[in-house]
């Protein structure tokens, strides 16, 4: 049946399309007892109105269908808009909980914290270029991954990691 309506489609158009609906939708009408007694003029009257109201009533669908989707459109990016408030504010938490980790570590571990506020950083913003584009599925892969990186960072306390964990990695 797919094939049907695909093969009308693209030799007749939409306009092909419609006269097929319209025969489909009218074509016993005219055999019934109520209109067979119905003058010419008349039954072409009520043929007319008929025509006005099924594309009325198509109209009608069209738009409706149209603004569910501006609706869900715009809930999307409400959700992509909280999403991206959401890792910034965990963003600048992260760097104050790495300037903060920075003040009560060693020369080395603040060596080993900046290059962690580093890939930090890229992560985040890798993350915000996901969420931008709209690709929640590399979005939420790199949130993991974020995670990960500071489950493995061997110069923060398990307390840190913790912290850091809960404060400072988007979830979403």
């Amino acid at each position: 049946m797919e094939a049907i309506w695909q093969a009308a489609i693209s030799l007749t158009g939409i306009a092909g399309v419609g006269a097929f609906v319209l025969y489909a939708l009218y074509k016993d009408w005219m055999k019934l007892p109520a209109v067979s007694t119905l003058s010419r003029q008349q039954r072409f009257s009520l043929f007319k109105l008929f025509l006005v109201l099924t594309f009325l009533f198509a109209a009608a669908t069209l738009a409706l269908s149209a603004y569910r989707s501006h609706l869900e459109k715009q809930a999307a990016q409400a959700s992509a808009t909280e999403l991206r408030n959401l890792l910034d504010d965990r963003y600048k938490q992260g760097l104050r909980l790495i300037a903060e980790f920075k003040e009560s570590s060693t020369p080395e571990g603040k060596t080993k914290l900046e290059a962690f506020e580093a890939s930090y950083a890229a992560q985040i913003k890798a993350t915000r270029a996901a969420l931008a584009e709209g690709e929640m599925v590399r979005y939420h892969e790199l949130s993991k991954q974020l995670l990960l990186t500071v489950e493995s960072a061997e110069h923060l306390s398990l307390p840190q990691k913790t912290r850091f964990a809960a404060e400072a990695c988007a979830q979403g």
